[in-house]
């Protein structure tokens, strides 16, 4: 009690505002890990599209001594240099999804898993960076409901392309980034 009544303040639970140390736990476990179990059947998805070409295909992101071109080309220069596809039609400068599949190469090869995984773990990273955002702009909102919109979020079907599809990482990883800086 605070002094100047005589009603006692009750704990916090899910359905309130404020949280404890151990609730703001069990949200982040609950917006990350709840997504990620109900779309584990990614990891049965082989490569597609432009999957192909810079992965399977190509041997860029598989030759470690060309790292550094990742930051001095256009994202399609993975394929293009190969010779795995012709002259891309689209010049994009996106260095990080590069940097990530580099990592993913040296981790499994060709084989589906580490990219299933990072895109796994990106699209974790943006669903507590998105339950943290929310918390600060509506700080009364009860834990639940947070939890709810960012589930809302993390399991609609519109948004999935981005972090089921390998290739769609830049998305979450611009993401990450826009909500660290945040």
């Amino acid at each position: 009690s605070c002094g100047c009544c005589w009603v006692q303040p009750r704990a916090a639970s899910m359905t309130e505002g404020p949280v404890s140390r151990r609730g703001r736990v069990l949200e982040i476990v609950l917006v990350s890990l709840l997504p990620s179990l109900l779309t584990l059947g990614r990891f049965r998805n082989g490569f597609v599209f432009d999957d192909v070409f810079v992965i399977v295909r190509g041997e860029f992101i598989h030759t470690p001594a060309r790292f550094m071109e990742a930051f001095t080309r256009h994202t399609m220069v993975a394929s293009s240099l190969d010779g795995a596809v012709g002259q891309p039609s689209l010049d994009t400068y996106r260095p990080m999804p590069l940097v990530t599949f580099f990592w993913d190469a040296w981790l499994a090869g060709r084989d589906t898993w580490s990219y299933h995984l990072t895109n796994t773990v990106l699209h974790a990273l943006v669903c507590v960076g998105l339950l943290e955002l929310v918390r600060k702009l509506a700080p009364g909102l009860p834990s639940l409901t947070r939890v709810s919109l960012v589930c809302v979020f993390a399991l609609s079907p519109w948004l999935s392309e981005a972090h089921v599809w390998i290739n769609g990482r830049s998305d979450p990883l611009m993401s990450v980034f826009l909500l660290l800086a945040l």
